[in-house]
């Protein structure tokens, strides 16, 4: 074996001498390649250094520093959306508003609003940054007096960059950018529309206390409600569901006749089948359940209805528990997502009924049955949105203990406000 290596030794020179060659050159780029990563890795690591360090500069109300921090990041780096964000804000502090519209651009610009999925937890931050870009470019304009059209385009557009998963803490301020848009642009009416609905919401929204307790903003107030809408706008303390459907119905007449304008799409739809006491029984005998009497009451008096395409009841052989949903319609496993308790705490959420909120963000309405009052047998109603459901896994912390029922409730709460949307 020896002397047969020694002869291919012998007449095969060359291509020892390539492999060798080959051998060496792999070595080397091998060696570069994990050079390269190693530079590129402490450059990043000293990329986050910098913005750190200019983050906190900025919080820290040290805008000229965080301003400088910024731009030099920039340099090295023309897009990142950090130092840009940064930019724009210690621009504005600094009282350069050309600086602060240009980066504000930049960032808006950077971002590629098309492939934003809205249930991408990850997408949130360019939503935050877009919504903050816009809003910002809005106001500088408002403060100057200039451009203010496109100013208004500009705040409903970050108004409009919405997700079920965003928490932004600035949405407020948005608003108030808004009001105070049209305010200038002499549209008085949108813009205390615009205020009462943020304070509806929120009473306290400290931007707009100044507008809220304004002789303007109080005679706009008082003058809605003169004029017939007001009477429409939110149902009693003790409006059951059928009190607050029928004034929906009498709010849509209203509005047709008092605006000239159809409103087909709007329309309550009354399905003429009830639902039999028998059906209702089959229901809770297979659920193992007892539905509440005000839902009782009114499926088997008046039975189902729709509006908008959507807030539909279920059929009582459609009626089902929300854990059931979950792993037949949405193939949620939920041995293993959920503990015991939880997939309990879903097995007492019971579907009733369904609708679309907000881009079809809510599917189903369910009765937490863990609320039941036993001596009224009222209880809480919840929305199930296919992207929240984990929070409906939770034990419910209290027994319904509302003298209304929780169906009537809840429909009373939606006719509220699909009239205050139809008014502004």
């Amino acid at each position: 074996m020896l002397d047969y290596i020694k002869w291919w030794v012998v007449h095969n020179p060359t291509l020892i001498f390539e492999s060798h060659l080959k051998s060496i050159l792999m070595k080397r780029l091998t060696l570069l390649f994990i050079t390269f990563i190693i530079i590129d890795c402490q450059a990043q690591k000293n990329m986050e250094k910098r913005v750190e360090e200019m983050r906190q500069q900025y919080m820290g109300r040290e805008y000229e520093k965080a301003y400088q921090s910024a731009k030099k990041i920039l340099q090295d780096d023309a897009k990142n959306l950090s130092a840009l964000n940064c930019l724009m804000n210690t621009a504005y502090e600094l009282k350069k508003p050309k600086d602060a519209i240009e980066a504000s651009t930049k960032v808006i610009s950077s971002i590629d609003q098309g492939t934003l999925f809205p249930y991408l937890e990850e997408h949130s931050y360019y939503r935050q940054l877009l919504r903050e870009a816009y809003n910002l470019r809005a106001w500088i304009a408002y403060e100057a007096g200039k451009n203010l059209p496109e100013a208004l385009d500009d705040v409903n557009m970050a108004l409009s960059i919405t997700s079920p998963i965003d928490k932004d803490p600035n949405l407020n301020a948005y608003v108030d950018t808004k009001v105070r848009i049209l305010l200038k642009l002499n549209r008085p009416k949108e813009a205390y529309a615009t205020a009462e609905k943020a304070l509806r919401k929120d009473p306290d929204i400290r931007d707009l206390q100044d507008i809220k307790t304004s002789e303007a903003y109080k005679k706009y107030i008082t003058e809605v409600h003169k004029s017939g809408w007001g009477k429409y706008t939110k149902g009693t303390t003790t409006e059951t569901a059928i009190e607050a459907l029928t004034r929906y119905e009498s709010f849509i007449k209203f509005y047709e006749k008092e605006t000239g304008q159809e409103m087909p799409y709007h329309q309550l739809k009354w399905y003429k089948k009830k639902f039999s006491s028998k059906e209702i029984q089959e229901a809770e005998k297979r659920l193992g359940i007892i539905l509440p009497p005000d839902y009782v009451k009114f499926v088997t008096t008046y039975g189902n209805f729709s509006i908008l395409e959507g807030y539909n009841l279920l059929e009582p052989k459609e009626i089902t528990r929300l854990s059931d949903a979950l792993r037949k319609e949405w193939e949620i496993n939920l041995d293993k997502k959920c503990t015991p308790k939880q997939r309990e705490n879903l097995d007492n959420l019971i579907c009733f009924g369904y609708g679309t909120e907000d881009q079809q963000d809510v599917w189903y309405y369910v009765f937490s049955y863990k609320t039941r009052n036993q001596q009224t047998g009222y209880m809480d109603v919840l929305p199930y949105n296919q992207d929240d459901w984990w929070d409906l896994t939770k034990t419910p912390a209290l027994i319904y203990s509302d003298k209304r029922g929780g169906f009537d409730t809840y429909i009373s709460q939606l006719m509220d406000s699909l009239i205050q949307n139809i008014i502004e």
